[in-house]
């Protein structure tokens, strides 16, 4: 990998589920350079992935992105940690229950476009 992200703070939402497209875009960011924020609702996945980067290059901030105070604390944490924020990748989704476009419920809609 180069280091076209060298140094870069980069806040990667969504990156607890260890497998997925959040936690590899922490990994290539990170493999890259760059200092990754690593930010999604289950802690223990986010250790996980933090585990495997395993530098001071990275940092786990538990939260929602569909709660402001959340979202609040984590640019308050990260800014005052690296003093600014580079780059965000927006993977954290809440999906709704599986149904047909006709059955779901404004509610669910609302949940799924929230975050």
């Amino acid at each position: 990998m180069n280091d076209r992200f060298k140094d870069k703070v980069v806040i990667v939402t969504g990156a607890g589920s260890g497998s997925g497209i959040g936690a590899a875009a922490a990994r290539r960011f990170h493999g890259e350079g760059a200092i990754v924020v690593l930010n999604g609702r289950r802690e223990f996945k986010l250790a996980e992935v933090g585990a495997e980067l395993g530098t001071d290059r990275c940092m786990i901030r538990s939260g929602d992105v569909s709660i402001a105070e959340d979202v609040e604390s984590l640019v308050a944490n990260v800014v005052q940690r690296f003093g600014r924020i580079d780059i965000l990748v927006n993977w954290s989704v809440s999906w709704a229950r599986r149904s047909s476009c006709g059955e779901t419920s404004s509610r669910s809609m609302s949940t799924v476009s929230s975050t």
